[in-house]
């Protein structure tokens, strides 16, 4: 528990940030669910011929849409919590090298 103890000042810091990117993860997920119900409609109408060219253009472009808003809801994902986890990780080293200068010689 003391690795813990020790990054719990900064995760405090940032629970906006990572609930953030666990709503985006879960948005990422059922816009990824919506994609094979997507098919199988245009599947299906192509089957039962209702529906005509038009309409298989706009099934597409929905397609199009959802790969792009998962391609936009995967980035802001990583950048809030993976993006997040390495400034965590970055700001004990600097604050650790900050204050002590003999730490840092030894380093060296």
């Amino acid at each position: 528990m003391r690795t813990f103890d020790a990054i719990l000042p900064y995760l405090k810091k940032s629970y906006a940030q990572i609930g953030g990117g666990i709503v985006m993860l879960i948005l990422v997920d059922v816009v990824q669910l919506a994609m094979p119900k997507v098919m199988q409609y245009a599947i299906d109408s192509i089957q039962n011929r209702t529906i005509d060219e038009r309409g298989l253009v706009w099934v597409g472009l929905l397609i199009f849409a959802l790969a792009i808003a998962v391609m936009v809801l995967r980035y802001f994902w990583r950048i809030l919590i993976i993006g997040n986890s390495h400034r965590i990780e970055k700001k004990p080293e600097a604050g650790f090298l900050q204050s002590s200068p003999k730490a840092l010689a030894k380093l060296f």
